[in-house]
């Protein structure tokens, strides 16, 4: 392949390295924190509150509530499903 393919090849490289330094620091985070939560398969972190669930993702620093999906990092998340009611 040409340089195009290099390029895509060393990016897509970078992006792999991003998302496992995302989840080191998720993961050493997650010690800290004072809320109940499961983790599934995939790695995504759940807080069950009374107005539903949150769900964390550590590779990508989002968190979900219902269809509501936005940028954050694991704070942000502890601080909605607080806010919602544990």
């Amino acid at each position: 392949m040409g340089d195009a393919g290099d390029d895509f090849r060393a990016y897509k490289e970078m992006v792999k390295e991003r998302k496992l330094e995302r989840l080191k620091n998720n993961t050493e985070q997650l010690k800290d924190i004072d809320i109940p939560y499961t983790r599934d398969s995939s790695g995504t972190i759940h807080f069950q509150t009374k107005k539903g669930k949150v769900l964390f993702y550590p590779t990508t620093n989002k968190y979900q509530h219902k269809r509501s999906v936005k940028r954050g990092g694991l704070f942000k998340a502890v601080e909605l499903a607080k806010r919602l009611g544990i």
